[in-house]
């Protein structure tokens, strides 16, 4: 699709979407989508959906390989969205699914929003209009490829741009995942406030069981710049719950202040709340930070935030600012409960001021009893782990152990071909169904047993 930039400023397969209008079971590959704005318009730009407004759904669609790019280098407008499925959307979007490169060369404007699945995902006016993402999942990269870029607020994110609650009920991104390349280079001209994360830029909403994999990096030259490995900033009081994210995390300013964070790079306003998450990765800075930095193993700096058992084991630049640290850079009126930072991979020296927040070495953030007060076992449990070192970190309850292969069935059991993957499942019971099937793949010895994959060996383990 190219634009049609006689009035609309929509360009996609369908330029708006509305009232009862249903997509569902489309998948377009190799798309070359190019949008480009009309003078006095919004402009709207997605592979399936320019605009999804309330009363449209958006339900197993999947965007394959798709090239997009929106040119807004020479007519400025007030508010442009950019997304791999839909450029904006009021609605539900579900079980859907988006690849391949995003590129923005998006000069002068104001108000930009740019996300792998969804631009900027809100709700609807009315009271029971709740728009969210769920169940869907983007390996989508985004590039800005403008110069001088002087648009002002930037939104970005690996999911959506921007989630926005317009009203009472809060618009959500849920079981959503990320993995990719975010490298949003603003080369700003003028003032611009940037965020930047691997699952949303800007969030005033709910994130729930999602995560983000992969390289974030936003260069801002000018005011404040804001980064995270999930999140770029909570805006309000809302919640990122049960989501992690192993991100190498990058960041660059020239003036103002550098806000960066394994999980969210900036929790303010309102009373943003954090639980039951992690951040794994690390924390650059490019130009080597200043004493305006805020870096922090799970947010770059917190106002009136609460985080409930979340842990962090990010390797973070070491800067001449005091405000890095390894679980928060700069904390004001906040509280901490059973958060853990991992001392060993941070190169920040061990700092444990503020309370609630405890530094421990990598074979004690890998041994289960160090985690008081995070529910390993019971009925409503939040993480997964192993009673002794394994070599490895707690988990989620809903993410799957690598094991050596397998979906835990009877017909195609979980493999176990090391001594890590039989020690788990043997002393793992959180997040496994009540009967999981396992298979003998290779020589394990682990104390005094030993198992020979000669043998064929197998199990059914039932709880």
């Amino acid at each position: 699709a190219v634009a049609d930039s006689s009035t609309t400023g929509r360009v996609a397969m369908f330029r708006k979407i509305s009232t009862t209008a249903i997509l569902q079971n489309i998948t377009v590959t190799n798309a070359t989508v190019t949008g480009a704005p009309y003078a006095g318009v919004s402009a709207y730009t997605g592979v399936l959906v320019g605009e999804t407004t309330w009363g449209a759904d958006i339900n197993d669609c999947h965007v394959l390989n798709a090239t997009i790019t929106h040119d807004n280098s020479t007519i400025a407008v007030t508010n442009v969205y950019v997304g791999g499925i839909s450029g904006s959307s009021h609605a539900v979007m579900q079980n859907c699914t988006s690849s391949g490169n995003i590129y923005a060369n998006i000069v002068v404007g104001t108000g930009l929003s740019i996300g792998g699945l969804v631009g900027f995902q809100t709700s609807g006016a009315s009271e029971g209009q709740k728009g969210k993402i769920i169940n869907s999942s983007s390996t989508m990269n985004i590039y800005n490829i403008g110069d001088a870029c002087s648009v002002k607020n930037t939104s970005v994110g690996g999911i959506c741009g921007q989630l926005f609650t317009p009203g009472t009920d809060v618009t959500e991104v849920n079981n959503c995942h990320w993995s990719g390349i975010i490298d949003y280079d603003a080369n700003t001209a003028t003032s611009n406030f940037l965020y930047v994360g691997g699952i949303v830029g800007q969030q005033a909403g709910l994130v729930a069981c999602s995560s983000a994999k992969g390289n974030v990096k936003s260069v801002n030259n000018l005011l404040s710049n804001h980064v995270g490995g999930a999140i770029g900033v909570m805006s309000g009081t809302y919640t990122i719950m049960d989501s992690y994210a192993d991100c190498n995390v990058s960041i660059s300013y020239a003036s103002g202040v550098g806000f960066s964070g394994g999980l969210v790079g900036r929790a303010t306003a309102g009373n943003p709340i954090i639980i039951n998450c992690y951040a794994k990765g690390s924390i650059d800075d490019l130009l080597g930070a200043t004493v305006a930095a805020r870096y922090g193993g799970i947010c770059g700096y917190a106002t009136n935030l609460t985080a409930t058992n979340c842990w962090a084991a990010i390797d973070a630049y070491t800067s001449g600012s005091s405000y890095c640290r390894g679980f928060v850079g700069y904390n004001a009126t906040s509280t901490y409960s059973s958060c853990r930072w991992d001392s060993t991979t941070s190169t920040i020296t061990a700092d444990d001021s503020i309370a609630g927040t405890d530094a421990n070495t990598t074979a004690q953030m890998q041994t289960m009893t160090t985690f008081t007060g995070y529910d390993f076992l019971g009925t409503d449990r939040h993480w997964r782990g192993v009673t002794s070192t394994v070599g490895m970190y707690p988990m989620l309850v809903w993410e799957v152990y690598p094991y050596s292969g397998g979906a835990g069935t009877a017909t195609n059991p979980y493999k176990i071909g090391t001594d890590r993957d039989y020690q788990f499942a043997t002393e793992a019971t959180a997040g496994e169904p009540v009967q999981t099937y396992y298979k003998i793949t290779g020589d394990i010895t682990y104390g005094n047993l030993e198992l020979l994959r000669s043998g064929g060996g197998s199990w059914i383990r039932s709880r």
